[in-house]
């Protein structure tokens, strides 16, 4: 089977070793900073618009980014050189499916992925939502989170969630494709500077994902209310409810 992993690990050892041996004269006249984080390989061209595409965190697919906090330091390291920057995640490669390698690869076997799947679509079909989750693509979705954060600013917040849920579940759209983020955030009105999020917009992501990390969050869903309880998984209405009731009575 084609390893869409290991491709696109060798490219970021490629990139790598091809600035190490670089004469370093013409480093820096390009202005090239890089540094590794875990399997993340972090990059910095400049600010000038024709070279701010090129700076870049790769490898943001490897399931250890997130969860081992590279991601969140690759992105800080990133933001002191005050340009504007990407994170990138290698795209499906031909005869693969990245969801269901990540999901083998946490011991979950096709049958139960199926047997899953067909239970939220059911679930999904009687709330009168039609879903396709056999279509979802594993993606990275830093970006996107970071784009939630640039709508909330215009008013949109609710309206790209809605959006990016739509994508995912009913469409198949890859959410760390900038095109398609593009795309997404003029659907809901947002056009030009306004669908690009800032800096501080990933910050609060990397914040919310370091917040989250500390208080044991590991899946989703996974409810916090009033910042005291806690529900993980996807529970029963009246469960939640319970909860609810239970901290509006309880003392602060």
């Amino acid at each position: 089977m084609y390893d869409g992993s290991a491709i696109a690990m060798a490219e970021l050892r490629f990139r790598e070793d091809l600035w190490r041996t670089a004469p370093s004269d013409a480093v820096e006249e390009a202005g090239v900073e890089y540094a590794r984080f875990g399997p993340l390989l972090a990059t910095v061209f400049g600010e000038l618009p024709e070279t701010s595409v090129l700076n870049v965190v790769q490898g943001a697919a490897e399931p250890t980014a997130v969860d081992d906090g590279h991601l969140a330091d690759a992105v800080e390291w990133l933001r002191k050189w005050e340009v504007d920057y990407r994170v990138s995640v290698a795209g499906d490669r031909p005869g693969t499916n990245r969801a269901e390698e990540w999901l083998a690869a946490r011991g979950y076997e096709p049958e139960q992925l199926a047997e899953s799947q067909a239970r939220l679509t059911a679930m999904a079909a009687a709330a009168g939502l039609d879903y396709h989750l056999d279509q979802g693509k594993h993606a990275n979705t830093f970006e996107a989170h970071a784009l939630i954060k640039a709508a909330e600013r215009q008013g949109r917040g609710d309206a790209m969630v809605e959006r990016l849920f739509k994508a995912q579940h009913e469409e198949g759209l890859r959410l760390d494709d900038p095109e398609v983020l593009t795309a997404l955030a003029a659907d809901v009105g947002l056009e030009g500077d306004a669908a690009v999020p800032t800096d501080e917009d990933r910050e609060a992501v990397a914040t919310e994902i370091e917040t989250a990390r500390g208080i044991g969050v590991n899946g989703v869903p996974f409810f916090v209310i009033d910042r005291r309880l806690a529900l993980s998984g996807a529970q029963p209405a009246e469960v939640i409810v319970q909860a609810l009731e239970q901290a509006a009575q309880e003392p602060v």
